[in-house]
């Protein structure tokens, strides 16, 4: 699942989970360019009591096209609308295995599961 407050080392698994697995993307775009500069430092400036934060290091992560990463099923971020979703599309693509997998979902919780 992902979505618009996706971001940093989500992103990068989202991204990674992507283009080096048949993993599926539910939910809504994620909140931040997959191609950008990360790894934050900080360094006080002398004398005046601000502190200057710069990244360190760039990435991209999306090879090519558009510098964002949407999911491969547009949803709203609910547990009920993903689950369906991800059902829904495990039935319709069979040529990737990974998604043939029966899906369960635990409903309730006993107290000492908790």
């Amino acid at each position: 699942m992902i979505g618009r407050h996706t971001f940093s080392a989500a992103m990068t698994n989202a991204a990674q989970f992507r283009s080096m697995s048949a993993a599926v993307l539910v939910g809504e775009p994620i909140g931040e360019k997959p191609n950008s500069y990360q790894e934050p430092r900080e360094m006080p400036i002398p004398n005046s009591h601000i502190v200057l934060r710069y990244s360190t290091h760039g990435y991209a992560f999306v090879k090519k096209g558009l510098n964002e990463i949407k999911p491969d099923v547009p949803e709203t971020l609910s547990w009920i609308s993903t689950s369906m979703a991800l059902i829904q599309r495990s039935t319709r693509h069979s040529d990737r295995t990974s998604l043939n997998a029966p899906i369960a979902a635990k409903t309730s919780w006993s107290a000492s599961e908790t």
